[in-house]
């Protein structure tokens, strides 16, 4: 039984981080996100209500 945590201690540690693939779509600012060109971006507030996927660099 102590194997058994130690393996999903171990799993855990070096898994993913449980969010899944990056998104396409924004949700909150400072989030990951996919922009359209396939590079990673970051969501930034958008003019409203919305929010804009824009590069990192």
């Amino acid at each position: 039984m102590r194997c058994l945590g130690l393996l999903a201690l171990l799993l855990t540690a070096c898994g993913s981080s449980g969010e899944g693939p990056t998104p396409a779509t924004c949700a909150r600012v400072g989030q990951q996100c996919r922009l359209p060109t396939g590079p990673l971006g970051v969501c930034q507030r958008a003019d409203g209500d919305g929010f804009v996927c824009t590069p990192q660099h």
